[in-house]
């Protein structure tokens, strides 16, 4: 199919295959298709000049493979059992989750190319199931919309013996109004950097446990509601490093504002040599809770707590 110029639609409805080839020209053009074979890696055998694509998946078993010119891929599900898989993803691809009505994933699979940068964004109210990121460096997620539940989250942890490998780098970033992100057990056991950030009306986020911060040099906390004093752009977690202690932390930012509030667990850091601890509640109504830090055999240089 060769699309020519301007905007186009192309519905492949569930006629995905290697012998196909598809090359939408000009224009910024869409791709659908529905994903139900249940066989590992389907596609389309060639795909240029498409920029977006928007795949419903109604299948249990099986992946669809990322290859080609999409750098937008909106993603559906059919059924409330049906999985969520994607491979061969690149930096250039964001993949939007988003799902119909009420109806949640059963677990989402992201495989990206080795050190990649995962940028996936959840659109509307909805439940993906327990999340694994496989092979990307860094991962950024984006909540929009509606309140976003994910299970457990399983990031990349595979790194070699020189270190390369695994997620360095994590975003957790809560800016659209109403757009919460919910998860349960958190495992980034490789990561250096974790960031969380609030900052719109009632964009929050909730973690149940950071379990593994083995790796994690800085974790920074930004609460607020860009502006908005209502008190419910709030960032809380569980225990931090109860399965693994988070010996090589450095610095720990937490900063709460327009009447948001951050509350964090138990804070197991055992054998870090720390140089700062900074908590900064700078707005009327914000308030910091933090359960206890345990390291008892390293040091801590500085810590700053303001109001």
């Amino acid at each position: 199919i060769d699309a020519g110029a301007g905007d186009d639609t192309i519905a492949f409805a569930s006629n995905v295959s290697l012998s196909d080839s598809l090359n939408g020209g000009d224009g910024n053009d869409t791709l659908t298709a529905t994903i139900d074979d249940g066989s590992a890696a389907q596609r389309i055998g060639t795909l240029t000049g498409v920029e977006n694509a928007t795949y419903s998946f109604d299948q249990t078993a099986g992946s669809l493979d990322a290859t080609g010119s999409v750098t937008t891929i909106t993603t559906l599900n059919v059924e409330a059992d049906d999985t969520l898989h994607i491979i061969n993803l690149s930096s250039d691809q964001t993949v939007k989750i988003t799902e119909p009505s009420a109806i949640d994933y059963a677990t989402t699979t992201l495989d990206y190319a080795n050190d990649a940068t995962a940028n996936v964004e959840f659109g509307s109210a909805h439940d993906t199931g327990n999340v694994v990121i496989t092979d990307a460096q860094t991962v950024n997620f984006t909540n929009k919309t509606a309140d976003t539940t994910l299970g457990t989250v399983v990031l990349d942890a595979t790194a070699d013996s020189s270190g390369a490998g695994g997620t360095d780098t994590v975003n957790i970033t809560a800016g659209s109004s109403g757009g919460g992100f919910i998860t349960g057990t958190f495992a980034a056991a490789e990561a250096e950097t974790i960031t969380l950030t609030t900052s719109d009306t009632n964009a929050h986020i909730s973690i149940a446990n950071i379990i593994s911060v083995q790796d994690l040099n800085t974790l920074t906390i930004t609460a607020g509601g860009g502006g908005d004093t209502a008190n419910d752009s709030d960032i809380s977690t569980g225990t931090v490093g109860a399965s693994n202690a988070g010996d090589e932390v450095e610095t720990i930012s937490v900063t709460a504002a327009d009447g948001a509030d951050v509350t964090l667990g138990a804070l197991t850091l055992t054998g870090s040599s720390s140089t700062s601890y900074t908590f900064d509640a700078n707005t009327t109504g914000s308030i910091i809770t933090v359960g206890a830090i345990a390291n008892t055999t390293g040091s801590l240089t500085q810590l700053t707590a303001s109001a």
